[in-house]
């Protein structure tokens, strides 16, 4: 994953070996901004415009940087054991979602900047659709969509419903 704030900088993760890589002059040198011990590999990076802040999606967990990535603050509130936080998305109000695969898939719903997280049921909602295995998720304009094992799945209704969109698709192994 690569992110950009709004002073320029870059940053760039690693799966291999866990670190956020920061890059102050376009991607001529990069020093190491994060790193998480483990196994425990970055899989996206998410910056909040609408509170400044840079949120990287870990294996097991989240953390966020409110100092463009100097120090970084461990999340969990309502989390619980989440396996896999895959995807970090912001919608157009600063609400921030978190991917995880957790038992098929997990959608969390933080509206506090990351303080607490809410399990937004995608058991429940996703229906008789056994392996989702969310990979990706993406807020656009007044909608959400979620990149599956089964498909591109939309909620317009901030993830309490889903629907998936499949036509077109040559695979649904997205």
């Amino acid at each position: 994953a690569l992110e950009k704030d709004p002073l320029g900088h870059i940053y760039a993760e690693t799966r291999t070996n866990g670190h956020i890589w920061k890059s102050t002059d376009n991607g001529y040198s990069w020093l190491i901004s994060h790193s998480v011990t483990g196994s425990n590999y970055v899989n996206d990076l998410e910056y909040n415009s609408f509170t400044g802040t840079l949120f990287s999606a870990n294996n097991h967990y989240i953390y966020r940087s409110t100092d463009f990535g100097e120090n970084w603050e461990f999340l969990s509130n309502g989390m619980g054991d989440a396996d896999a936080i895959n995807s970090l998305t912001v919608d157009k109000k600063g609400n921030i979602f978190a991917g995880s695969q957790e038992e098929g898939s997990a959608i969390y719903l933080s509206t506090d900047n990351g303080d607490s997280w809410t399990d937004m049921d995608t058991n429940q909602t996703f229906g008789d659709i056994i392996n989702v295995g969310l990979d990706d998720i993406l807020a656009v304009e007044n909608y959400l969509l979620v990149a599956t094992h089964s498909g591109v799945a939309k909620s317009t209704d901030m993830g309490q419903s889903w629907e998936f969109i499949t036509n077109g698709l040559r695979s649904l192994d997205i």
